[in-house]
């Protein structure tokens, strides 16, 4: 059986905290380290029956190189900035995560914001069971699907940044004000993403989801990926070798990621045949990335900008989850190509690339942490991806014509 693993953050400029196993529950723990609000890295760690005192943690990060007298890297200070137009789509199904999701949106340090709600379920708005904190904007979209939904956020926003998390997701303080910061550092960036960090690692489900793969990228250095149409590079790693564009862990994900308006608006928002809610269950969010990139933009990664996800508790739901993002990776792959057919020889390119590194024995490790039937099940909502983006652009026909003038 998988132990659970204690999550805790930790400032190191302050008083560093005893971690306890709750009573030997806890074998291990994950320990993010911050410097103020700046995340430096993180180290896994043992815990014995009676925990670690204050003392023990501290050396504990010495020794992995996060003490206070460590120099953090790089991190976006505040910033007044443009007003930010914050939008989270959700169809209700998890009303204390989402109440969380907008409690900590209500609590940010950017004191410019807009918070839009957009409720995508087609029996109106149920929003009236929700404590919603002042000032939040209720708009409801009635086709299904997230990028539907965001798609509906983006119209109603008023901000010259719109910015996306998800219902499951919790920003910390400086969210905005370090996406905020890190646009007036790098005005030539279209796009900043930043930092997902686990919000608890209590189930099974949760602690496979980190070791199998699938989680979200953690990295704690700045990013500025540029390049295109097949090929990108980050000019703040100096002569670092371009990377594929399809290869998209690096680049951010859609529960923490922000646009400026202009940018979001010119490649089209986001695709409504793709992501949650669609038949192919994902992809949306990578799709403007690529799209991005491709078309020679850039994308700004900022670790400072920190959002805590809750992964799913249950095997069963983790399962459909990535299964989901198989799915949607490919259906992403089959949206670009059908868009721009010249992704076809980007990524034949990428196959041949791994293919060598294969030969030559010096292809990434796999993840053997979780079990195999999750990789199983990742390869074969790979292996139904195109067809999913096909059922979902012929739903999507269907749709208009019961709701003609509708666009998007």
């Amino acid at each position: 059986m998988t132990a659970p693993v204690r999550v805790v953050a930790v400032d190191v400029t302050a008083t560093v905290p005893a971690i306890g196993s709750a009573g030997g529950r806890y074998a291990g723990a994950r320990i993010f380290a911050f410097a103020g609000p700046c995340p430096i890295g993180e180290t896994r760690v043992d815990l014995p029956a009676a925990g670690l005192s204050s003392s023990q943690v501290a050396e504990l990060l010495a020794r992995a190189g996060l003490a206070a007298d460590v120099p953090p890297p790089r991190c976006a200070g505040p910033a007044a900035g443009p007003l930010i137009s914050v939008v989270v789509a959700t169809d209700l199904g998890r009303p204390q995560a989402l109440e969380r999701c907008l409690a900590a949106l209500e609590h940010q340090d950017h004191p410019r914001r807009e918070v839009i709600l957009v409720v995508n379920r087609a029996g109106g708005d149920g929003s009236s069971r929700l404590a919603l904190p002042p000032g939040v904007r209720v708009a409801v979209e009635p086709r299904p699907g997230a990028s539907a939904a965001r798609n509906r956020g983006l119209a109603v926003a008023t901000g010259e940044v719109v910015a996306f998390t998800d219902d499951d997701a919790v920003p910390g303080p400086s969210w905005l004000s370090s996406i905020a910061a890190r646009f007036a550092d790098e005005p030539d960036a279209g796009a900043v993403t930043g930092l997902v960090l686990p919000g608890e690692l209590e189930t099974p489900a949760q602690v496979w989801f980190e070791e199998s793969g699938n989680a979200f990228a953690q990295r704690y250095r700045r990013a500025s990926f540029a390049g295109g149409p097949f090929t990108v590079g980050d000019r703040l790693a100096g002569a670092a070798a371009q990377q594929p564009i399809y290869a998209m862990g690096p680049f951010g994900t859609g529960c923490n990621m922000a646009f400026r308006r202009e940018v979001l608006t010119r490649l089209g928002g986001f695709d409504p045949a793709l992501g949650p809610g669609t038949p192919a269950r994902a992809g949306e969010d990578l799709l403007l990335l690529l799209r991005l990139l491709a078309e020679g933009g850039r994308l700004a990664y900022e670790p400072s900008a920190v959002v805590w996800h809750s992964h799913r508790a249950g095997a069963e739901e983790l399962r459909r989850q990535v299964a989901g993002y198989g799915r949607g990776f490919t259906a992403m792959l089959t949206a670009a190509v059908l868009q721009d057919p010249r992704h076809l020889r980007g990524m034949a390119q990428m196959v041949a690339r791994m293919v060598a590194h294969r030969r030559a024995g010096t292809a990434p490790a796999g993840n053997s942490g979780a079990p195999a039937w999750l990789a199983r099940s990742r390869r074969w909502g790979e292996v139904l991806g195109p067809g999913a983006y096909v059922a979902a652009r012929l739903r999507l026909l269907r749709w208009r014509r019961q709701a003609p003038g509708v666009s998007g």
